[in-house]
């Protein structure tokens, strides 16, 4: 009998991964389940990826819907972007209350002197800041002149020495968060030493866990091939087989993807998972 397309798994996998109230949990069983917005917000973009509807939309937008009280209350901004991902990959309108809380999120978004910058984790910091670049274009809210341009030299002291990110840990996942928001807030990098870094990591990129876990994960492959995307560029047809075949190893029986070869699947990775399949069709 023939193998069950990738595809088709993946999306058994979501599916079973939505709780009675509607949202998703990713170690959701007959025993636990705990919907939240992170989970909710990949399950939702998988399914985008794979061009298939949300299963019970009445109740997902119910569920999620819910959630605007509790995150004007205690809104992170990891909250706020899964909360507004999954608000538009549904087609709804964000709740006022929603609208104002991001609104005064990025603005007051702290960033660090360059002094400063050896404290401070820098991959946490250039996730929180392509959220606060998706939720300006989202909320249609950019920050402040000062604030970009302060970003702006920030990001030049984060740049490492083969024109990647960070300086520390050049790495594609952060790599691509600084290419996206730069475009995104119109701030002027070098891209084609990023685009270079992208090459080459995926040149040789292995999620079977050999090597180092900056370039060997579903997300990093991803955010390589996203970039790629964006110079309307591939890798060569027999690397885009070596690594079909390699993230199509992550995928367990259950139908969802691991971070790497023989990792526990969950709902983010799966995404990554899909996203860098559907790059490499």
């Amino acid at each position: 009998m023939a193998r069950t397309h990738w595809k088709e798994r993946c999306r058994d996998y979501v599916i079973g991964r939505q709780c009675r109230d509607g949202g998703f949990c990713f170690y959701r069983s007959d025993y636990i389940e705990e919907s939240n917005l992170y989970d909710t917000g990949f399950a939702l973009a998988t399914f985008r990826v794979l061009g298939e509807r949300s299963p019970r939309r009445g109740e997902l937008e119910s569920w999620l819907t819910a959630q605007s009280g509790p995150l004007c209350r205690n809104a992170s901004l990891a909250a706020l972007w899964s909360y507004e991902r999954g608000v538009r990959l549904l087609g709804l309108k964000s709740a006022r209350e929603i609208r104002e809380t991001v609104e005064r999120r990025i603005t007051t978004v702290p960033l660090p002197s360059r002094e400063e910058l050896e404290s401070w984790d820098a991959s946490a910091l250039l996730r929180d800041l392509f959220q606060v670049a998706k939720l300006s274009v989202w909320s249609c809210s950019p920050p402040p002149a000062p604030w970009r341009q302060q970003l702006s030299a920030l990001l030049e002291a984060l740049r490492g020495e083969s024109g990647a990110f960070p300086k520390d840990h050049e790495n594609l996942v952060d790599s691509a968060r600084v290419f996206f928001l730069a475009r995104i807030f119109q701030i002027p990098i070098e891209e084609a030493p990023i685009l270079c870094f992208a090459r080459h990591q995926l040149a040789c990129s292995d999620v079977s866990g050999s090597w180092s876990t900056e370039s060997a994960s579903l997300e990093a492959v991803r955010c390589g091939l996203e970039l790629l995307a964006a110079f309307s560029q591939r890798p060569e047809a027999q690397r885009r087989r070596i690594l079909a075949s390699q993230i199509e190893a992550c995928q367990v029986a259950a139908g969802g993807f691991g971070r790497r070869i023989g990792a526990i699947p969950t709902l983010a990775d799966s995404y990554h998972g899909a996203k860098a399949l559907h790059f490499l069709e």
